[in-house]
């Protein structure tokens, strides 16, 4: 469950350490990118893997995971190739930073490279065999960071690139030991590939809307930031995401390995309107005092993770970190939608999510990191407000049919 932060939280540190608050922001800057190519085919297909795994017998589920691929596949490549070859001009028409062109075609190839990751990851969650996750997030994690401790202990130059580098021999070296341990015993046969796409490509129009369209968003918005005010304040803004990172990702972790699969399972909707009012208090109640703590320590937190030069006032904190909270809310009504396969709802209400907050800041909220706090939390309220009421509808439709 910590994994994720533990594992953001060393990075920036590093980056603050060998560079400073305008290197964090490029580097997530850099991994708004990887996002951008690899959200797409996560959200859907990787998602539609742990729901259909967790809902099918197993003798299905290497057949899934066949397909699976293939599919991966077909969604990374044609926006990996577009965002390589068109991301440069189209961010220079729109007049949006996006820092220096081989760190950024560096990042456009680990999202090219992705598909293993995200789809190994989803089919382990719907047989509920979270230990080999851990161990594989831990197995391509760890190498990154040991060669940026040891890049900055020898003072090495273009880390990022290096960084970036080392990423895409991880993923090169997945994607050649998924393939040999699909293909080695039996061969794709047209039956197959019918009967285990037609279910996947259900998810397709919710993993497009949020997988496409959220990590564009911010990939927009943190250029906007840095171009309207510079690249010192899209770190202090990454800063304040990343250390809410720690009750985000702890409750997306858990949302997605435990709950999602246990959900899935659950195909009637009083046991699913039930199970979300629990998940509301399990998950919920934890984040907020963390988020209460965040804020009563929130100097000390900002000088030991990063540095004791970034000062943030507490008010433009807590606009960002309630912001969050209540994303973490909406999260927790997205895996309900999921789990009834209520893919168009999610779909729908994901434009009132980043997207939002995009706009309101293209449209001149990102004056001040307090403007852009609070264009956060108006977004992230009415999203939240949207996919609780789609739940709730979706589930009294269900119950009349």
């Amino acid at each position: 469950m910590l994994w994720g932060p533990l594992y953001r939280s060393a990075l920036d540190k590093i980056w603050v350490v060998v560079g400073n608050l305008s290197l964090l922001g490029q580097w997530a800057q850099l991994q708004s990118v990887i996002d951008l190519i690899a959200a797409p085919n996560a959200l859907s297909i990787g998602i539609g893997l742990t729901v259909l795994t967790a809902q099918s017998s197993k003798t299905k589920h290497v057949a899934l995971l066949k397909v699976g691929y293939l599919l991966g596949l077909m969604i990374t490549a044609p926006i990996g190739l577009t965002t390589l070859i068109a991301g440069p001009s189209i961010a220079q028409w729109l007049g949006l930073e996006i820092g220096e062109p081989t760190p950024f075609s560096l990042a456009c190839a680990c999202g090219l490279l992705s598909t293993p990751i995200a789809l190994v990851t989803g089919y382990w969650l719907g047989q509920n065999q979270r230990v080999k996750v851990l161990g594989l997030l831990a197995l391509t994690n760890v190498p990154v960071v040991m060669l940026l401790i040891a890049g900055g202990y020898l003072n090495w130059t273009s880390l990022i690139e290096k960084a970036l580098l080392c990423n895409i021999a991880i993923l090169l070296l997945c994607h050649g030991l998924l393939v040999t341990q699909l293909f080695k015993h039996s061969p794709f046969t047209r039956s197959e590939i019918i009967a285990a796409s037609k279910p996947l490509m259900h998810y397709l129009p919710a993993g497009f809307s949020t997988g496409l369209l959220t990590p564009a968003s911010v990939f927009i918005g943190r250029s906007t930031i840095a171009n309207h005010l510079n690249w010192d304040a899209l770190g202090s803004v990454t800063a304040l995401w990343d250390i809410s990172a720690w009750a985000l990702n702890s409750a997306q972790t858990v949302l997605n390995f435990y709950f999602l699969p246990l959900l899935s399972r659950q195909v009637l909707t009083a046991e699913l309107r039930s199970q979300i009012g629990k998940i509301i208090v399990w998950v919920g109640l934890p984040c907020l005092l963390y988020f209460a703590l965040a804020l009563i320590f929130q100097n000390d937190l900002l000088h030991v993770l990063y540095t004791a030069q970034l000062e943030i006032s507490r008010s433009t904190s807590a606009l960002f970190w309630v912001g969050e909270f209540v994303r973490i809310l909406a999260a927790i009504f997205v895996i309900g939608l999921y789990a009834q396969r209520s893919t168009r709802q999610i779909a729908f209400w994901e434009l009132f999510s980043q997207p939002l907050f995009t706009l309101l800041l293209i449209l001149g909220f990102s004056r001040s990191l307090q403007w852009i706090g609070m264009s956060y939390l108006v977004s992230y309220t009415v999203y939240a407000i949207g996919c609780a009421a789609g739940f709730y509808w979706q589930s009294k439709r269900a119950t009349r049919t």
